[in-house]
């Protein structure tokens, strides 16, 4: 295993004229931070969109020699993902074939896993994910009567189960639900929560607790 890694995250952030990186308030760097307990570096590829000003409500992720960041084709929604689908598949491409030497995590479900996960197969690279919902439940609110909703959820839904099928290590943000759906007995599996408490809201003392008969 490398001891460089590439972290594909379907996370947008924005970059500033001094080329530092921010992300929403409500995004935890620590959803990566935690690997580098195992590898020595972590390349994050995201969507990056370069801004003159940070709107509020954005957060600078800290500095550390240790990560760095690759910015994949900017798009928001499927049509602009769709008129930049050569630009993306050819950036999918040239990063497999540069980085081939690393180990990869996707972070799915997503486009951006979906796509640099084709390229994988497609060099025998093997790769881990974090599966971190369901796209089906994402429609469950939509206008299903809608042809085009319809399709979408379909393939989402065959694009996890794909990616799924060939990652040889998942780490799954539930107990059971997203398993019983989507498993691949094959891989090494793991459950964990991706629900991160700060240190300041866990208190340093416990309480005994008496039930009431």
């Amino acid at each position: 295993m490398s001891k460089q890694l590439i972290f594909v995250t379907e996370a947008r952030f924005l970059k500033n004229e001094n080329d530092h990186i921010f992300c929403e308030s409500s995004f935890s760097e620590k959803l990566w931070l935690r690997y580098l307990d195992v590898f020595e570096s972590i390349t994050v590829v995201a969507r990056i969109k370069k801004v003159n000003v940070v709107p509020n409500g954005y957060v600078e992720i800290s500095q550390k020699e240790s990560i760095n960041f690759i910015q994949f084709p900017y798009y928001v929604g499927l049509k602009e993902y769709l008129l930049n689908y050569r630009k993306i598949k050819n950036f999918c491409n040239s990063l497999v074939e540069e980085y081939s030497n690393y180990s990869f995590i996707l972070r799915v479900p997503g486009l951006l896993g979906y796509n640099i996960s084709q390229c994988l197969c497609k060099k025998n690279i093997s790769f881990g994910i974090e599966v971190v919902g369901d796209p089906e439940e994402v429609f469950v609110s939509s206008n299903f009567s809608n042809p085009l909703i319809r399709a979408i959820n379909y393939l989402s839904v065959r694009q996890l189960k794909f990616i799924i099928s060939k990652a040889s290590c998942i780490l799954y943000v539930t107990n059971e639900t997203l398993q019983n759906k989507y498993m691949n007995y094959s891989a090494s599996v793991f459950s964990v929560s991706d629900v991160i408490l700060e240190d300041d809201l866990v208190s340093k003392y416990y309480k005994k607790l008496k039930l009431k008969k």
